[in-house]
C-alpha cells in the first residue's frame, strides 16, 4: 500500500454511492443529471476510456498525493472504481522541490491526463514547487505490461508509470493544464499555462523514440484540447486578465506537424475556458467558472463562439468528458444516450463527487 493511502482505498474495487443530482441545477430541459461519490477529492482531468464507453479515469486525492482510478458504470446506478495508478515523488534532502526521477507525483497543479486506444494513459505532471531548471514537472506514459488493469507494477524491470519527457520546452516553466488529446497510438497533443504569451500546445510524442515540439503557439493560460469531426484541434485559452477566453481552431495544413504556419489557426473570441469537451459529432462543450469563480458551468459553444448554458454546478468543477460511444446526447434521446462527466466538489461536504449529465427519456 502507498504511504499516505488509506487502507480502504488500496482495496482492488470500491462500491460507489450514486443519487439524484441535488448539486447541478439550472439544467437545460431534457437532460437529467445524478451524482456519484467519489473516493477522494478530484484533483485533475476526466478521461474517456476510448475501448469502453462504460469506463472513465480520474484523478483525485490531495496536495502532493494523488492517485488515479478508473470508474466503471455497471446496470442501473451501480459504479465502482479501482485504483490503478499511484505515488508520490520524494523530495530531494532539504528541498521543497521533488527529485527528477520516474515515480508519479501530484504536484503544485495536480495530475493531469488523456489516454489513447490502445489503454495507454499519458500523464502530465507539475512539481511541488513553481517551475524552473530542477523542478520535476513531466510527463509520464502509464502503460498496463501485465494487463491486470492497474499501473502499479514493475514488469520485467520496466515500471509502468515512465518519464517520457522532463522539463516541457515551454518559455517559463512549462505548467501543464488539465487537459490533452491522443493522436493516433504514440502521439499526443498537451497545452501548457503559463501565463500572457508564452502559453502553447506541445506535441509529445513516443514512437521511433521520445520527443516534443511545439505544435502552436501563443497562448495565455490554455485550458482544454479537443478534436472536430473535421479533424480540426480546438484549444481553449483565457488571457492574462482573466477576463476574457478563446477558442483557437488549428488545422495542420501542409502537414509539416504543426499549426504554426499562415491560415492554420482561428481565433474566436468567448468567455474564460477551463476544460472543452466534445461530443463526436461535431458538438463542443466549455467548462468555466462565472466573473466570481462560483458556481462553475457548463455551457454549449455556438458555432459563433456564443453560449448556451447546459447546467450550473456546484463549487470548483476540474473536468469535464464524453464518453467514448457514438450515442446521442440530443435533449430528450435518452434515456441510454451519451454520458457528460464533470468532476466536482460537494457545496455542502466538500467531497469529491461526480455529475453524470445524461438526455432524459422523450
Amino acid at each position: 500500500m502507498h504511504r499516505g493511502t488509506p487502507a480502504a482505498l488500496a482495496a482492488a474495487t470500491l462500491a460507489l454511492a450514486s443519487a439524484a443530482s441535488a448539486q447541478v441545477t439550472n439544467l437545460l430541459p431534457g437532460y437529467t443529471a445524478t451524482e456519484v461519490a467519489l473516493p477522494e477529492p478530484p484533483t485533475g482531468s476526466v478521461a474517456a476510456d476510448p475501448r469502453r464507453s462504460d469506463s472513465f479515469y480520474v484523478s483525485a486525492g490531495f496536495f502532493g498525493d494523488t492517485r488515479i482510478y478508473r470508474l466503471t458504470f455497471g446496470p442501473g446506478s451501480a459504479t465502482s472504481a479501482r485504483l490503478v495508478a499511484n505515488g508520490v515523488e520524494p523530495l530531494a534532502p532539504g528541498r521543497f522541490l521533488p527529485r527528477m526521477d520516474n515515480v508519479l507525483d501530484s504536484g503544485f497543479g495536480s495530475v493531469w491526463f488523456t489516454s489513447n486506444r490502445l489503454g495507454d494513459l499519458l500523464v502530465v505532471d507539475n512539481d511541488l514547487g513553481l517551475g524552473g531548471a530542477s523542478s520535476g514537472e513531466g510527463v509520464f506514459l502509464l502503460r498496463d505490461y501485465n494487463r491486470d488493469g492497474d499501473f502499479l507494477d514493475i514488469v520485467n524491470r520496466r515500471p509502468e508509470a515512465s518519464r517520457v519527457i522532463g522539463d516541457p520546452i515551454a518559455t517559463t516553466g512549462g505548467n501543464f493544464t488539465g487537459s490533452g488529446i491522443a493522436v493516433g497510438a504514440s502521439s499526443w497533443l498537451v497545452p501548457t499555462s503559463d501565463g500572457p504569451g508564452a502559453g502553447e500546445v506541445l506535441s509529445v510524442f513516443i514512437g521511433g523514440g521520445k520527443g516534443q515540439r511545439v505544435y502552436y503557439s501563443p497562448l495565455d493560460f490554455a485550458s482544454g484540447i479537443v478534436a472536430d469531426p473535421q479533424g480540426r484541434v480546438l484549444v481553449g485559452n483565457t488571457d492574462g486578465t482573466f477576463a476574457a477566453g478563446s477558442i483557437t481552431y488549428l488545422t495542420d495544413a501542409n502537414g509539416d506537424g504543426d499549426a504554426l504556419d499562415p491560415g492554420e489557426s482561428q481565433v474566436v473570441p468567448t468567455p474564460p475556458i477551463y476544460d472543452l469537451a466534445q461530443t463526436g459529432a461535431g458538438a463542443t462543450y466549455r467548462l468555466a467558472a462565472s466573473t466570481n469563480g462560483f458556481p462553475p458551468a457548463v455551457q454549449f459553444v455556438n458555432a459563433d463562439g456564443s453560449l448556451t448554458k447546459l447546467a450550473d454546478l456546484s463549487v470548483f468543477a476540474t473536468g469535464i468528458a464524453f464518453d467514448s460511444s457514438t450515442r446521442s446526447f440530443q435533449p430528450g434521446s435518452g434515456p441510454n444516450g451519451k454520458r457528460l462527466l464533470l468532476t466536482d466538489l460537494n457545496s455542502s461536504t466538500f467531497a469529491g463527487q461526480l455529475h453524470v449529465i445524461t438526455p432524459s427519456a422523450p
